[in-house]
């Protein structure tokens, strides 16, 4: 069986992350023009630089890190296959990545994305 190789390594990734316009998009502390450089702190091979942009990155985008209890804010969706890709790419602390990815699954599946009306049966079996 051959070893799993990636597609595309983490340059490609943050360089396709630097396209979007994240000006247009905002998170837990505002416009989300800083999550360019937090996804390169997550590819950086430095320990505690990657420690620190995954907790600020989700302490931005998951209401969970600061125990605000609410969804997922806007720009998570926006973040969350970067992230993936960046896990793919095998970047150093992928498997800290995927931790962060659970988490926003969680947070995600614990919401229900439709609220209920009045009358209305719930649109998830656990709502």
């Amino acid at each position: 069986m051959a070893a799993f190789a990636p597609t595309e390594n983490a340059a490609v990734v943050l360089r396709a992350a630097e396209a979007v316009d994240w000006s247009r998009l905002r998170h837990l502390r505002g416009p989300a023009i800083d999550v360019p450089a937090l996804l390169r702190g997550v590819a950086s091979d430095d320990v505690e630089a990657r420690r620190g942009a995954l907790v600020t990155l989700g302490t931005r985008i998951l209401p969970f890190y600061d125990g605000i209890d609410g969804a997922v804010c806007e720009v998570t969706s926006h973040v969350v296959p970067f992230l993936a890709r960046l896990a793919a790419a095998d970047v150093r602390g992928a498997a800290d990545v995927l931790v962060l990815l659970r988490r926003i699954a969680t947070v995600a599946w614990d919401r229900d994305p439709y609220p209920r009306a009045e009358g209305r049966r719930p649109l998830l079996a656990s709502a």
